[in-house]
């Protein structure tokens, strides 16, 4: 088994580092890595649904689809992430018994009761401390899990929450948990870079026909051209979606100002402005300008840019309205 520490703290380097690992090495996998402030969502979640994505934007929160399905996690510099990776069988897929005991071993060398619990969390006295995915891929089977040790769970539970009103869709939604840090069940160890490395030297010394493996200049070259291509890209991101509407309305300045959209990949196919405000031009013009641009406010904030919002809605400004979108 090779043991692999993370060389990166970009959240689109890791999660394609990880297709990159099982795609191109034969040998099993052990690997650690962290990401700095982002969300993952799982490859058959909506990331409108599951994410304040104005918050997350404000925080410089990267949001990051990964191949394994399940729900929405936040990752930050308190959080250490393990991948492993596998050949497939009959037994390994939905075992994650198989694939996390080693984890829950190392925990209870420092004094934390941890047990697998329901389909796929880890808890300790009663809380959620990590959770776990898998998928199958090319013969073999992927699965990676979190480990709260230090992380920001007032960050967390900011980032992960949408009014479910403004939203219908049919993407699979994350289903939140009592959490808890591990830095808090434990006094053995005092921050989460000895934590991490108490785990890989743990699995140096009880994994099976362990090997060191570091990245090199051609695997890193490989992964950043799988980040341009996929991890990196709007598409895999935000586009890799199952169609939804969305609907939201807020009172301003100007009135109360109510927006629907209709979205499909990603991008809005239709939308319609109604409310009780006045304005000098036909809102058909602004709905117009809008239609065909991603449901991302980077990119819609582009488009209110080129106008004056205030001929169509009076009293109200482009960023008052580019909320309204989110």
């Amino acid at each position: 088994m090779l043991l692999i520490k993370g060389i990166s703290e970009n959240a689109y380097f890791n999660l394609a580092s990880e297709e990159y690992l099982a795609d191109n090495f034969s040998e099993d996998i052990f690997y650690l890595w962290q990401n700095d402030n982002a969300v993952i969502i799982g490859k058959n979640q909506n990331a409108y649904s599951e994410i304040d994505l104005s918050y997350a934007e404000a925080h410089g929160i990267k949001v990051v689809r990964r191949l394994t399905g399940g729900g929405a996690v936040f990752h930050d510099n308190g959080n250490l992430n393990y991948t492993v990776i596998g050949k497939n069988d009959e037994e390994s897929f939905g075992n994650y018994e198989k694939f996390s005991k080693t984890v829950i071993a190392y925990l209870k060398t420092l004094g934390v009761d941890a047990e697998l619990s329901g389909r796929n969390d880890l808890l300790a006295d009663g809380k959620k401390i990590s959770g776990n995915a898998q998928c199958v891929r090319k013969g073999k089977i992927i699965h990676h899990g979190t480990l709260l040790f230090s992380s920001d769970l007032s960050r967390l539970s900011d980032v992960l929450r949408v009014n479910p009103l403004k939203l219908v869709d049919k993407g699979i939604k994350s289903v939140k948990s009592r959490v808890a840090n591990i830095s808090d069940l434990t006094d053995k160890v005092n921050n989460i870079t000895d934590f991490a490395n108490g785990l890989y030297e743990y699995i140096k010394q009880n994994g099976e026909d362990v090997a060191e493996y570091a990245f090199t200049e051609e695997d890193v070259s490989k992964t950043e051209r799988l980040v341009k291509e996929k991890y990196g890209t709007r598409e895999w991101n935000y586009g890799y979606i199952s169609d939804y509407g969305f609907k939201n309305s807020k009172k301003t300045a100007g009135g109360i100002v109510e927006l629907e959209l209709s979205v499909e990949k990603g991008v809005i196919e239709r939308i319609r402005i109604s409310g009780d405000f006045f304005g000098k031009r036909d809102l058909s013009e602004l709905e117009a300008m809008i239609v065909g641009t991603p449901h991302e406010r980077a990119e819609i904030s582009k488009k209110l840019s080129l106008t004056d919002i205030s001929q169509y809605i009076s009293g109200v400004s482009a960023d008052e309205l580019l909320d309204i979108f989110f």
